[in-house]
């Protein structure tokens, strides 16, 4: 009795001890973060260290620090450190949107490249630059948008109220081929040498462009991104254990995938 009681608790404690506390886990990540943000802010074709980028920082924030000269002022701070800044915020939001697909899916596949959101507002984009409508950040942002409503709202279509994950998954993957189809035949039939190479630098990912309206506008949709996600934080962990332990929970499955509002649990 004694010797199944202890070798009972024994992985009971290992698993306790195993346990990594959540501030940890996230203290341990702002670090990194930061200094992955100082180690890029130095990587370019002009020599850059991280003693100047800290000097570029320290004199926006009234640090008792010698100012660097203009002109690399300028290069750190108005193209550096908004790239470096901009390239962190999106990681952080396709960050977010991978987990709570693959929480709502049961899928850890799934992304919005996988359920085709991200093929719809390239081929969306792609329209747009061909039009001559992208000259603008917000021109191409608007089309990308649009693109991803389209595509999503074609999935939606297409699943007839049905929403099990293999069917969902399935869907996306079509929806997404079908807009990626799209994408290069407009490339291919309407676009020029120069359209072609904007086009294929956007798609790369290109944050050549970025400045600082760019990171407080991606920045404040980060904020409304993340808090929303947390008011549904609920829903989303009982997600993460399958739909038959979400429904048991009191979470209803096919109002929540479609409706975020009917989240909540009912009991």
């Amino acid at each position: 009795m004694t010797t199944t009681e202890n070798t009972t608790a024994a992985p009971t404690t290992e698993l306790r001890r195993a346990a990594t506390p959540a501030w940890v886990l996230f203290a341990g990540g702002l670090v990194v973060l930061v200094l992955s943000v100082g180690v890029a802010g130095g990587v370019g074709a002009n020599g850059v260290g991280l003693p100047e980028l800290v000097h570029a920082v320290g004199v926006r924030f009234g640090l008792s620090v010698e100012p660097l000269p203009r002109l690399l002022d300028s290069l750190i701070w108005q193209l550096r450190v908004p790239r470096v800044l901009l390239a962190a915020l999106v990681g952080a939001m396709l960050a977010v949107s991978g987990t709570v697909l693959q929480g709502l899916t049961g899928n850890t596949l799934a992304d919005p490249y996988l359920l085709g959101v991200s093929n719809g507002a390239s081929a969306c984009a792609v329209g747009v630059t061909v039009l001559g409508l992208g000259g603008t950040a917000l021109g191409l942002s608007g089309g990308a948008l649009l693109g991803a409503l389209l595509s999503f709202g074609l999935m939606i279509l297409l699943l007839r109220g049905s929403m099990r994950t293999v069917r969902i998954v399935l869907t996306g993957v079509v929806v997404g081929q079908l807009f990626a189809a799209l994408a290069s035949l407009l490339i291919m039939a309407s676009a020029d040498a120069e359209t072609t190479r904007t086009i294929t630098y956007w798609l790369l990912g290109s944050i050549t462009s970025a400045r600082w309206d760019s990171v407080v506008l991606c920045a404040l949709a980060c904020v409304v991104v993340l808090v929303g996600c947390w008011s549904r934080a609920q829903a989303l962990d009982a997600f993460s254990f399958g739909e038959d332990t979400a429904e048991s929970l009191g979470i209803s499955v096919r109002a929540t995938r479609v409706s975020p509002r009917s989240s909540s649990p009912r009991c």
